[in-house]
């Protein structure tokens, strides 16, 4: 009877003496990549693809346009005024502005060349040069423009609907032979004023009421 408590006595001790010297098991360790040096994440945006444009040419002047002190409107027809330069005349732009008091079509070319330039009064209907195929202009009065002398082929916007108070619609008639014309509807009343400019060459034509 005594032996056992004698065993159970040392069994007792020897779980204190190995509970009192196990060597703790250390937590699993964290490890913190380092943050590479000089490199940089790019960030993706969108990227809006470009609109093609109205003319395949530029249509900025490199001077400004005048817009006071022009003179008055002439409403006697037609108008001529002479060629300016050698050469044929090439059409970089055509182009409709809105200004106070008028509105502006303006026809830029390369160079120091400037066709011949005639405007006239004319009546509906309409055909295109030289299909002969029917053209419909907008408005209550018309004038063509006519420009002998100039490179055909441009390539730019041909019909315009600005939505001033006096020019309603541009349509291009034909560009034939060396020669381009256009048909402007206009609202009543409404009488032009031409001049030319340089820098770059440009005919420019005015629509507003005397």
């Amino acid at each position: 009877m005594s032996r056992f408590p004698a065993v159970l006595a040392f069994v007792f001790a020897a779980s204190l003496v190995a509970a009192c010297t196990a060597t703790p098991t250390p937590p699993p360790a964290t490890t913190v990549s380092p943050a590479p040096t000089g490199t940089v994440t790019a960030r993706a945006t969108a990227t809006s693809s470009p609109v093609p444009s109205a003319t395949a040419t530029p249509t900025a002047s490199t001077s400004p346009e005048p817009t006071d002190a022009l003179g008055p409107f002439v409403c006697g027809s037609p108008i001529t005024l002479a060629a300016v330069g050698t050469g044929q005349g090439v059409t970089t732009s055509v182009r409709v502005g809105l200004h106070p008091g008028y509105d502006r079509l303006v026809f830029e070319y390369a160079g120091g060349r400037r066709p011949q330039f005639i405007i006239d009064v004319v009546t509906p209907p309409f055909s295109l040069d030289p299909s002969g195929l029917p053209l419909a202009v907008e408005g209550t009065q018309f004038m063509r423009i006519r420009l002998n002398g100039v490179v055909v082929g441009y390539p730019g916007a041909t019909s315009f609907q600005p939505g001033g108070p006096f020019i309603v619609d541009v349509e291009r008639m034909g560009e034939y032979e060396g020669q381009q014309s256009w048909i402007v509807g206009l609202a009543a009343g409404v009488c032009p004023r031409v001049f030319g400019l340089t820098g770059p060459s440009r005919w420019v034509v005015d629509f507003g009421r005397p």
